[in-house]
């Protein structure tokens, strides 16, 4: 009889994010059963999300420690590594996700291949600013719009401006995900794994969706192919012809969602939402949650105009 082949480290780490998946489970009933749900995954962005993850450290450990042939070989240390190596280039926040799925997958692991590790991590310190500081405004968004000739970076600014998208949300954006029947667009894994909904409110909204599904791209094509880097650069080329980088310099698309999230704040209080209200129906279409709304720190990141 031949000897059992061993799977690869990565194939080992999707395999324990594959063994617990439960497809139509939830928390709640699980939870009600009193039995313990630090292994299991409910949800395709949660599992789309881990495989990525895990992906990533697999790719990272053959480089750098490719004695580590098991899955329960996996140590703090390594893993230390890893976050150190991120923290050069990611922001705290981004450090904070990874050590949350780095802790997920070590449950997995030790639920799959009945090992007993936990892993003991420290948040390196990040020299990456987050860009928070600029809200572009709608006269610079005109000129933009205007001037810019690539189709590419012209559909990607109409997307923050209208839908509020994150860059990473924008590449990803696939026609199918545009329900005009509906009027809203369907972001699929955005930050932190989750799904949401934008409602398509105002006239411009509805316009801009429907010149994207109008398009030739099949349903499963992406409305712009192209990595968020890329749509950064095309953005920050376009501002320099227009002079107006040097006001922009740290950021980028995500200047453009801030104006979303302004003319948004605009159109509920006109409607005669309390302030309250309108922040937390910002904050929602934002991709963040209701009750962040109340978050002076994150609400004023992004409406500069509160009143």
């Amino acid at each position: 009889m031949g000897r059992k082949r061993i799977r690869d480290l990565r194939q080992q780490l999707v395999y324990t994010v594959n063994k617990n998946f439960k497809e139509g489970m939830d928390k709640h009933s699980i939870k009600k059963e009193g039995a313990s749900n630090n292994t299991r995954i409910y949800t395709y962005s949660d599992r789309r999300n881990l495989i990525k993850f895990t992906s990533n450290i697999s790719n990272f450990l053959k480089e750098k420690y490719p004695g580590i042939r098991l899955a329960t070989d996996i140590k703090s240390e390594h893993i230390q590594a890893f976050l150190n190596l991120k923290a050069e280039t990611c922001t705290k926040a981004t450090i904070d996700q990874y050590v949350s799925k780095a802790n997920k997958m070590q449950n997995l692991i030790n639920s799959t291949y009945h090992s007993n590790n936990k892993l003991v991590l420290e948040i390196p310190k990040t020299e990456k600013e987050i860009y928070r500081d600029k809200q572009l405004s709608l006269e610079h968004y005109k000129m933009l719009r205007k001037s810019i000739k690539n189709e590419n970076a012209l559909k990607a600014i109409e997307c923050a401006k209208n839908f509020g998208l994150r860059v990473e949300d924008i590449s990803c954006l696939r026609k199918g995900d545009i329900d005009l029947k509906n009027k809203e667009i369907n972001v699929i894994a955005s930050k932190g794994g989750r799904d949401r909904t934008v409602k398509l409110k105002t006239k411009e909204q509805l316009e801009v969706a429907e010149m994207l599904y109008n398009s030739k791209l099949a349903l499963t094509e992406r409305i712009v192919p192209i990595k968020p880097d890329s749509i950064n650069k095309a953005l920050s080329r376009a501002m320099e012809k227009l002079n107006i980088k040097e006001e922009y310099k740290k950021t980028g698309i995500h200047a453009i969602r801030k104006l979303y999230a302004q003319e948004e704040y605009n159109r509920c209080r006109n409607k005669g939402m309390s302030i309250e209200k309108s922040r937390a129906v910002v904050s929602k279409q934002l991709g963040h949650s209701e009750k962040r709304g109340k978050d002076d720190n994150l609400i004023k990141r992004y409406i500069k105009n509160l009143w």
